[in-house]
């Protein structure tokens, strides 16, 4: 070791780990080592002691690898002293390791057009633009080389492409699909994460297959992944669509300079997005970043977040564990700040009088079913005999307090029917209630999304009104605060089904975005997803994210607070 060089226990434990792997070890493997073997072990710092131990002559980086460096190698005063006179491989590689103390990223996109086909998959992708954009806290490494685009020669009939300027530059522009994914590949050579929008769906998986089908590596391999819509979803869970170009218009993003659906300047939009996504971020309580640092000190993407609304310092932060108690204060200081549905001695859910006015009502003054698709659909709405019939069947049978069984093909009006009867017999009086059951979790939503409609001529009618599922089909809110406290421990637990799914870092993701949605809802969301708190429940709504189409996330919804 050299002279005046000490050399940290952390620092020596990841030496010694690294030793057991005599060949070498990647720096990637090694993270994925450490994790196993230490925890949730912050990327940044394994870094940093593995630039410490370089330095202190406890491992060798050689290219792409580390090495470890058996007692009688340890390097001599000597040695140290001419490496600094001429720097080698190894020192350089050092250097680099120091320095990573923010993430080098690049955005990227892809255009492409899709054709059907004979054989399975049925369908086939044609990449005829690409660019890539850097960007984010390593600015000296940004201004290196910002921008990347090429347009790629197209097979067949280039009619399909209906831009005419998009044409001629592909015409006239156009390079092999060989030169494009090598030229990526090397812009790429010395970034750390690639970003892009919907890319675990699109964009990953098509450069990854068109640099395949072109005889060259793959050009993402290097690098890790990060899909920005996840990003998205999470600091905007409620907007109304969170398409790229929608969500632009909709926060106000500046598209000035940039047309739609090219690639070069729909990455620069998305870098855009993104930064607009770390400044509203930078706004959320210091709190809360912080729990979010814990729980996914290890997600490259609420680091990226970090570092570009932060800078370096968000790197300096060491991770803490949090105990349920101080997760659960924190949440409720946020839910604070939300308008509850209900006030402390109000009436409980599904008690008190409904004030049903006269225009809702029938000849026989009754509730007309009707009136109620009128209140909705409007005045086109035409009476329907079997409709009616069925109202006044159910309003017989409360007045004589007997049972029965009707059935009706599709079509008939059911849902109004059956909430006519139910508004009539709370009409009646303050001590009553109305439970009505369905078949289906989506005719249970679909009479949820009547009665929110209704609001507009009964109000107060939410008021009196709940949306009940079974616990199976419930995001628990006391589950969700354990699950991000235990989600911050370094040696997590493997008794528990929550203990084990708090290991993955995807899991940790989604309750990350769990918590932000239910923050975000300020009223209750008229459908809930069947999905969220079955058993298993989170990994396959995960599954659904991040293996299917992640722009399935814009349907999950979970109950705001009561």
């Amino acid at each position: 070791m050299p002279e005046g060089q000490t050399v940290s226990a952390a620092s020596r434990r990841v030496a010694e780990l690294v030793r057991a792997f005599s060949s070498g070890i990647s720096e990637r493997e090694l993270v994925v080592e450490a994790k196993r073997q230490f925890g949730a072990l912050p990327e940044q710092r394994l870094v940093k002691l593995v630039a410490e131990a370089v330095r202190g002559g406890l491992l060798i980086a050689s290219g792409d690898l580390l090495l470890p460096v058996a007692p009688q190698e340890l390097v001599r005063p000597a040695q140290v002293a001419s490496e600094r006179r001429q720097p080698s491989v190894e020192s350089a590689v050092a250097a680099r390791l120091d320095e990573t103390s923010v993430l080098r990223t690049v955005a990227l996109d892809v255009e492409s057009v899709v054709r059907t086909t004979a054989t399975a998959p049925y369908l086939e992708r044609h990449v005829y633009e690409a660019a890539a954009v850097r960007f984010g806290a390593d600015r000296e490494w940004v201004a290196a080389a910002p921008r990347w685009r090429r347009y790629l020669r197209f097979p067949g009939d280039t009619e399909e492409l209906r831009d005419g300027s998009v044409r001629d530059a592909v015409l006239g522009q156009g390079v092999s699909q060989q030169q494009a994914w090598t030229e990526l590949r090397d812009f790429l050579s010395d970034a750390d994460v690639v970003v892009a929008y919907n890319g675990t769906t699109l964009d990953f998986p098509v450069v990854c297959e068109a640099a395949k089908e072109a005889g060259t590596s793959d050009p993402l391999s290097a690098v890790r992944p990060v899909d920005a819509l996840y990003l998205a979803h999470a600091m905007w869970p409620t907007a109304p669509s969170h398409r790229l170009q929608d969500l632009a218009i909709q926060l106000d993003v500046s598209r000035s300079g940039l047309r739609a659906h090219t690639a070069d300047s729909d990455v620069l939009l998305l870098v855009r997005l993104l930064e607009r996504a770390a400044a509203e971020f930078a706004c959320r309580t210091a709190e809360l970043r912080g729990l979010i640092a814990d729980v996914c000190p290890d997600s490259d993407a609420w680091r990226l977040l970090r570092e570009l609304a932060e800078g370096e310092d968000a790197n300096d932060r060491e991770p803490q564990v949090w105990e349920h108690a101080h997760v659960t204060r924190l949440l409720g200081a946020e839910f604070g700040q939300h308008t509850p549905r209900r006030t402390p001695g109000g009436r409980a859910p599904g008690k008190g009088a409904v004030d049903v006015p006269d225009v809702l009502r029938g000849a026989d003054g009754r509730v007309e079913p009707t009136a109620l698709a009128r209140v909705v659909h409007g005045a086109r709405v035409e009476p329907r005999p079997a409709q009616q019939e069925m109202t006044a069947t159910l309003h017989d049978w409360t007045d004589r307090d007997v049972g029965g069984l009707l059935e009706a093909p599709t079509g008939t009006g059911k849902s109004y029917a059956v909430l006519a009867a139910a508004l009539d017999w709370l009409a009646g009086g303050d001590s009553r209630t109305a439970v009505i059951a369905t078949y289906t979790k989506q005719l249970q939503s679909q009479m949820a999304k009547d009665v929110q409609d209704l609001e507009r001529a009964l109000p107060g009618i939410l008021g009196v009104a709940d949306l009940v599922k079974g616990k199976s089909n419930r995001l628990s809110l006391a589950a969700l605060t354990k699950t991000l406290a235990e989600a911050t421990r370094r040696r997590r637990s493997a008794g528990t089904a929550r203990a084990r799914f708090s290991q993955r870092i995807r899991f940790r993701e989604l309750a990350v975005f769990l918590a932000l949605r239910l923050l975000a809802a300020k009223e209750p969301p008229p459908v809930l997803d069947g999905q969220i708190g079955r058993p298993g429940g989170p990994a396959r709504l995960l599954h659904r994210l991040h293996r299917a189409r992640p722009a399935a996330l814009a349907g999950v919804a979970v109950p705001a607070r009561r």
